[in-house]
């Protein structure tokens, strides 16, 4: 696991919700480090790994946020999880972090529209 309250470069801490820092050593939630499209802040919140765009091991590593199922394509399968977390919040039995794409705290359909730009697109690990 990551440690998420490391000290910046610069002295300066982030939050337990940031991890990373630009080099200016302030915290920054637009920050993708490793290009899939999803911010560094997001990707920790939805524990998938914010250096890495696709899975190294198919099946189990997670690192690409909208393949869900970790086979380095997102496609089908991956709106899967949708159907028992959908209008679910933090709190809710049935809440998914990793189905919560945009990072809100609540699953509803603005965590659909990454799919479409990820659909039938395949990473290579």
């Amino acid at each position: 696991d990551m440690d998420t309250g490391a000290v910046c470069i610069g002295g300066v801490d982030t939050t337990p919700a940031d991890g990373f820092c630009d080099a200016g050593g302030e915290s920054s939630s637009t920050i993708d480090t490793d290009g899939d499209g999803y911010p560094n802040d997001d990707e920790l919140f939805m524990q998938t790994d914010p250096l890495v765009d696709c899975p190294q091991v198919v099946g189990s590593h997670e690192a690409w946020p909208s393949d869900m199922d970790n086979s380095a394509t997102t496609d089908l399968l991956d709106l899967l999880p949708f159907k028992s977390a959908f209008n679910t919040s933090v709190g809710d039995g049935n809440y998914k972090k990793g189905v919560d794409l945009d990072a809100s705290g609540s699953v509803d359909l603005l965590d659909l529209l990454p799919f479409k730009a990820d659909f039938n697109v395949p990473c290579t690990p």
